[in-house]
């Protein structure tokens, strides 16, 4: 049985959980098979996302270092085709911000109350203040399979796609602020074959990067 169908018969006990709306399976059959604990949280973590609570956690960040008693919202899972692990988006409401972690390394996790509406909104509106006024605009030549290999990367993002012609693609990448350190690094590990075209501050970034 492959592992989307797996999660979603461990998952089939949270009521009325619509998984195209929220996370992002593409890929997903590349991983390896989750052992209970980690079924456990994803389903804890799939209910929150869906009934909009707010968790309580803990945390181990990839240095290693533990961080305790995290009260946070979250609001999507989605998954890394780069890093091959699936992520949940949460919004630190003290500081004002979203932040992703990687779900493997959540532990001790306790549902707590049902946000909002108005609060859900707010949020919402907030995350919305986060994105980039401007797409980030670049061609794909499609040598090594480049165009399949960068819509599978990119998935997760909204996207739109126009044909230049047989063999070349551009697209209009829309983002997050707190996700351009990423993509960019991703953009760059496709050398030659992408070509940024705007905005100047991502192609002063990437040339920096390249000239360091």
């Amino acid at each position: 049985m492959p592992v989307i169908e797996k999660m979603k018969e461990k998952l089939c006990d949270v009521p009325d959980l619509n998984f195209d709306k929220f996370i992002d399976f593409t890929g997903a059959e590349k991983i390896h098979d989750y052992d209970e604990e980690y079924i456990k949280n994803f389903r804890l973590l799939a209910r929150a996302v869906h009934e909009h609570r707010r968790i309580n956690f803990n945390n181990i960040n990839a240095q290693g270092q533990k961080y305790i008693n995290n009260e946070r919202f979250p609001f999507r899972i989605e998954y890394s085709v780069t890093m091959r692990n699936f992520r949940l988006s949460l919004w630190n409401k003290k500081e004002e911000r979203p932040f992703k972690a990687n779900i493997s390394r959540i532990s001790d996790i306790e549902l707590l109350d049902v946000i909002s509406d108005e609060e859900y909104k707010s949020v919402m509106n907030m995350m919305e203040q986060k994105k980039e006024k401007h797409p980030i605009i670049m061609t794909v030549t499609n040598e090594n399979n480049a165009i399949e290999r960068i819509n599978l990367l990119f998935s997760m993002y909204h996207k739109n796609t126009e044909f230049i012609s047989a063999d070349k693609i551009q697209i209009f990448l829309s983002y997050y602020n707190f996700d351009e350190d990423e993509i960019i690094r991703n953009i760059m590990s496709f050398g030659k074959f992408v070509h940024v075209l705007s905005p100047e501050r991502v192609v002063n970034k990437i040339k920096e990067k390249l000239l360091s």
